[in-house]
């Protein structure tokens, strides 16, 4: 292990981080001509044209852009779901793992991670490298994620993962007077080794790059601007000083199992430790961090690797690049053949004499023109053009079909639709593309794990006061999280649901929901979850309403009402006036109102259950006998 006072008081430090960034040079040279080769294509390049001759198609089908963008918008459809256990089995214990996922997700949103990741991932793409870091950010009292340039930055060149690197160094822009503010007390030196004066520098707002180290895996972090070391500090975001415990105190902090009995016993031993340092020897020293050992706060993945290195062999970009090529010169070759489809002129000027090359040309040009003068019959003649071979489109094709099989993304991928296909044939047709996206569904998942870690570890290391997370749940109702680095107990494990980040099938879902509905299978509150309604518990609850009473849910003013009677009232006699003559309708009609009347009667109430049935049997037969009776007249049809 480094002795890095040791360094720094022999002037070795400025050195060491000197050597530790230009070992890794090769590499990084790696990931900026890949990055420069890859973006032109990406962002369709006016170079890659730019040998083509004047007159010739320049167009271009970016099929690789496609591909790119739609693997990246399906990895960052949902976050990783983080997974949080409990420290024990109790309740309270549960409650805080429940309410630090909550907390998770909703910095996803606050933070606008999805946004950053999107970034980190085309810089993977293009640069085979993406890399973030975790910071406090004082701006919001709270931490947060930053998008870094994968070529201002160097690993140990050994490292393949974020635990792994002895070192992290970056190069960061800033501005003299910036620096100046971050480094107050090394005002001077900042001056000495820009030269010039502060004022000149603070009117110009001179740019400037220092180094930011973190070294021996993170312990410490050091900044160097050119040849001087501005500050070197131990790692900010580890817990140094602890709490200072009595033997005693610390047996039984061990043993507290309830949260808010551990927070108050921290909250004791805090009040109390400025009078314990002096005599630190005889405590013992707690301190509050959730990972095992100090760590620098950068996260960083690559994929498609060999050997042991940071990044990649190769990407899926520099796969395709020549996949593209050919695409875009079919594409140009079906564009000037197309442009033929007019034919060619020759034109002979022995027999039109009369018109210039500039006449002609405008002729050609108007579609709708007259070819008029002299000896055009015999001095003009067109030569159309020919259809391409077969080959030519086919080729383009197949060159189109082996992007998508490379990146995974065929059209049901995409959303697109080919031909007619079930729900159940475009999930099977998806979830084969999601198997070509594995190892990237990976990566997002252990990026989403590490950032989930270093919130909690940050939540544990400076959430000295309580914050407030406000969280809007599913019903609407709003509630609020309150979070304190006391409330953390040891052995809280983060975890994360692996391949729950690809996006849902909404259609399919859908459509399944509804077809559960109409066989019995589900409740209709499924379908309108699984369709995505605003609020699908308040629309099953109207639904039931509404079919048990229309005028429950429905807000019908006086005059509403009565046009709704006045209707009713209207059908009534339209089916009055078009329905068979049968005699025994007004007998049934009647006995329905007689039985209505006794089963209402107070008489019939105060009657033994048996007897009530005995009633309600006899009435049951006179309707059977009125309803089987054959009919004395037959139905009469009306004119």
């Amino acid at each position: 292990m480094l002795d890095i006072e040791k360094l720094d008081k022999e002037n070795k430090l400025g050195k060491l981080i000197d050597n530790r960034w230009n070992e890794s040079e090769p590499l990084w040279n790696d990931i900026e001509k890949a990055y420069k080769k890859n973006k032109a294509v990406w962002q369709n390049d006016d170079s890659i044209v730019a040998t083509i001759p004047k007159r010739k198609s320049k167009v271009r089908d970016n099929r690789s852009f496609l591909a790119m963008e739609s693997v990246i918008a399906a990895l960052t459809g949902r976050p990783s779901r983080p997974n949080v256990l409990p420290t024990n089995g109790k309740l309270e214990s549960g409650q805080i793992a429940l309410d630090l996922q909550d907390l998770f997700l909703e910095t996803y949103k606050s933070l606008r991670m999805k946004k950053k990741i999107r970034r980190g991932l085309r810089w993977l793409f293009l640069a085979r490298l993406m890399v973030f870091k975790m910071i406090w950010d004082n701006d919001i009292d709270n931490f947060n994620l930053m998008v870094v340039d994968p070529r201002k930055v160097r690993f140990s060149k050994k490292s393949t993962n974020s635990m792994d690197t002895d070192v992290a160094i970056e190069e960061i822009d800033t501005t003299i007077p910036d620096m100046m503010e971050r480094f107050p007390e090394q005002k001077e030196d900042i001056l000495k080794q820009a030269g010039g004066k502060e004022e000149d520098h603070m009117i110009a707002n001179t740019p400037a790059t220092y180094k930011e180290a973190w070294l021996t895996g993170g312990e410490w972090v050091v900044y160097k601007f050119r040849e001087k070391i501005l500050k070197k500090e131990k790692n900010p975001y580890w817990d140094w000083e602890g709490v200072l415990f009595t033997k005693n105190e610390l047996r039984k902090f061990e043993t507290l199992e309830l949260p808010a009995e551990r927070k108050k016993l921290l909250g004791l031993a805090r009040g109390v430790r400025e009078k314990r340092v002096e005599r630190a020897n005889r405590y013992q020293n707690y301190l509050a961090n959730h990972f095992d050992k100090p760590r620098h706060p950068y996260i960083f993945a690559s994929m498609l690797e060999v050997e042991d290195r940071p990044i990649g062999e190769t990407s899926l970009m520099e796969q395709v690049n020549p996949l593209q090529r050919n695409v875009n010169q079919r594409k140009r070759q079906i564009a000037d053949n197309a442009s033929m489809a007019q034919g060619r002129w020759v034109v002979d000027t022995k027999f039109v004499e009369s018109k210039t090359k500039g006449d002609i040309q405008a002729m050609k040009s108007d579609p709708e023109g007259i070819i008029f003068g002299d000896g055009v019959s015999q001095g003009i003649t067109i030569q159309s053009g020919r259809d391409l071979p077969v080959m030519v489109k086919e080729d383009l094709i197949l060159s189109i079909q082996a992007i998508d099989s490379l990146f995974g993304t065929q059209p049901t991928f995409r959303g697109e639709k080919e031909g007619s296909e079930t729900a159940t044939g475009r999930a099977l047709l998806r979830e084969q593309s999601y198997q070509r996206l594995t190892e990237l569904i990976d990566i997002v998942d252990d990026l989403h794990w590490e950032i989930y870690n270093w919130e909690l570890q940050l939540i544990k290391v400076r959430y000295t006061e309580t914050h407030y997370t406000k969280i809007l749940g599913r019903d609407r109702a709003l509630r609020i999280i309150q979070t304190m680095q006391d409330d953390i107990s040891d052995g809280i494990d983060v975890q994360v649901i692996p391949g729950q980040i690809m996006p849902k099938d909404r259609v399919y879902r859908a459509e399944r929901a509804l077809e559960g509905v109409k066989n019995g299978f589900v409740i209709p509150l499924t379908y309108f979850e699984e369709a995505e309604f605003d609020n699908p518990m308040e629309t099953a609850k109207q639904l039931e309403m509404y079919k048990v009473s229309p005028f429950t849910v429905l807000d019908m003013d006086p005059e509403d009402i009565e046009k709704l009677r006045k209707g009713i009232a209207l059908l009534q006699e339209v089916a009055q006036a078009t329905a068979p003559t049968d005699p025994r309708a007004k007998a049934i009609a009647d006995l329905k109102n007689k039985t209505q009347q006794i089963v209402q009667s107070d008489e019939f109430k105060k009657q033994p259950i048996a007897r009530q049935r005995q009633i309600l049997t006899q009435l049951k037969g006179q309707f059977n006998t009125l309803s089987q009776a054959k009919p004395a007249t037959q139905p009469v049809a009306q004119q």
